[in-house]
């Protein structure tokens, strides 16, 4: 490439970086605002998002040990001890065994983060007219933690049922710290 085909593919360039700038400065306004003025919420959103998956592969782990419990029996117990990583290298033949559905996960981890959203916005709502009525706005951080500590101690219970013993405990250390004692769903 010469030194004249170079300035030509800049300036190509150049122009089409120019074009319609004024929409591309508006449009990048607004998304900077609403970034600003969102930021907390997109983040809670990408955290929620996060737990949702966490608790997804804990349970395909879960389903995974259930799997290789039905199909490598080593006793006539048909309880072998799997490691966790036996059960996460089992998910993909606990899917081919149609044990794992991937269109129910789909719609179970849309529907959570859908919910999850919902409940957030509401929380959100009551909590401006908590404080224009000069009253202290806790909703948001109720109903975020609540939802926290489910997504937590499901993923916790996933991993017991997929054979970590030291789970068991733990399940039953967070649920009698958040008050959510009582029998195991």
């Amino acid at each position: 490439m010469n030194m004249q085909e170079l300035w030509q593919y800049t300036l190509q360039c150049k122009d089409a970086l120019t074009e319609g700038w004024p929409l591309k400065l508006w449009l990048s306004m607004g998304t900077f605002l609403a970034t600003e003025v969102l930021q907390l919420h997109v983040h809670l959103l990408g955290l929620f998002t996060l737990l949702v998956i966490f608790d997804l592969l804990t349970k395909w782990a879960a389903l995974g040990h259930k799997y290789l419990n039905e199909n490598d029996h080593a006793d006539d117990s048909g309880a072998e001890k799997h490691h966790i990583s036996e059960c996460i290298l089992a998910i993909p033949r606990a899917r081919e065994a149609g044990i794992i559905s991937s269109s129910e996960m789909k719609h179970r981890f849309s529907g959570k983060i859908i919910v999850y959203l919902l409940l957030v916005i509401v929380a959100s709502t009551a909590d401006l007219m908590l404080v224009r009525l000069g009253k202290p706005s806790m909703l948001v951080s109720l109903a975020v933690g609540y939802l926290a500590v489910t997504e937590v101690l499901s993923a916790v219970e996933n991993l017991q049922d997929a054979g970590v013993e030291a789970c068991a405990d733990l399940n039953t250390f967070i649920r009698n710290k958040t008050g959510m004692g009582g029998p195991r769903k």
